[in-house]
């Protein structure tokens, strides 16, 4: 592994990371980040970088993708996107900055892309009539909520007591019969 694609091969595993103990820091001072040779200058300690998901996300398969084993999964990253990272990345963990991604998730055009990032609150008046949205939209606006949906219950239910019954109605739609057809158990087989 070379030292260039350490970073980005650690962001599907920032969810198994536990940061309750972080390393010290030698001051508060931080910075969200667009100059790298200045935020150092001026001596931070912390930095943020600003990180558009879309563009990491592999819409079709590539040779030079880089591929990282995640829960027993195959994660891929565009190589341009994933090295673009590390080149900010790299020289402030190399000066012994605290670099935090804000991970954003904004429409990449790419349909396939857009599918796995976003999933709207509300209702957007400019996706085509989709209406992916936990809550209607009031009519003649942009994204104003107006009613909330059955499905905003049920993402409510989903992982708490309540959630089994309130995600049984989906178990015809896929054409199974119980869950654990589909989703592996906490000891990791499959029904």
């Amino acid at each position: 592994m070379t030292r260039r694609r350490r970073a980005v091969l650690l962001l599907p595993l920032l969810a198994l990371v536990s940061w309750s103990d972080p390393p010290p820091v030698p001051s508060k001072k931080g910075l969200g980040v667009q100059m790298i040779d200045d935020a150092l200058s001026l001596g931070i300690a912390h930095a943020t970088l600003n990180v558009q998901i879309g563009d990491l996300l592999v819409a079709a398969p590539q040779a030079d993708d880089v591929i990282v084993a995640c829960e027993g999964q195959e994660v891929r990253f565009a190589a341009q996107a994933a090295a673009a990272l590390d080149l900010q990345v790299e020289p402030l963990a190399a000066a012994g900055v605290r670099v935090y991604l804000i991970l954003l998730a904004r429409a990449t055009g790419d349909p396939a892309r857009d599918a796995l990032i976003l999933h709207r609150h509300v209702d957007h008046a400019g996706e085509g009539g989709l209406r992916l949205g936990l809550w209607t939209r009031k009519e003649g606006t942009l994204c104003a909520p107006d009613w909330p949906r059955r499905m905003h219950e049920v993402f409510r239910l989903c992982h708490g007591p309540g959630g089994e019954e309130a995600l049984r109605f989906a178990l015809p739609v896929i054409g199974i019969q119980d869950w654990g057809e589909v989703v592996a158990s906490e000891e990791g087989e499959q029904g």
